[in-house]
């Protein structure tokens, strides 16, 4: 895997919650440029590290859930009335995350999440330098 093309820009993390029906309810979205790839493969690590903590907590995990849009940035220049077009090699990319967990306290549960993607955030940077 080639971790180097991560570019790391773009970044935004939100995240809320609600206890709903004895259960907490967190919402995650987190954007990037990045590759498609390589973001997925730290997602998936991620989510699994996060649902240990979870876990840890005395959380019981109804699910966690994530999606992924992508979108590749492609450029067009023109100078001298002559376009030019470059393909992108990196892609916009918007992760939105479910979680729902029971037997844990919603401030807990919204943290374990926002500590998720900036733990994804930080190794996307770190694999830029």
């Amino acid at each position: 895997m080639n971790m180097g093309q991560m570019t790391g820009e773009r970044q935004g993390i939100r995240v809320s919650s609600a206890v709903r029906d004895g259960a907490v309810a967190v919402y995650g979205e987190y954007g990037i440029l990045a590759d498609r790839q390589e973001l997925s493969a730290l997602l998936a690590s991620n989510m699994e590290a996060a649902a240990l903590r979870l876990e840890s907590m005395g959380g019981i995990i109804g699910h966690m859930k994530a999606s992924m849009d992508v979108h590749r940035v492609d450029s067009f220049s023109l100078t001298e009335r002559e376009v030019s077009y470059r393909e992108g090699s990196i892609e916009e990319i918007d992760i939105h995350l479910n979680v729902l967990v029971f037997a844990i306290e919603e401030e807990g549960a919204k943290k374990t999440v926002e500590q998720m993607f900036c733990d994804i955030d930080r190794k996307v940077k770190d694999l830029r330098e």
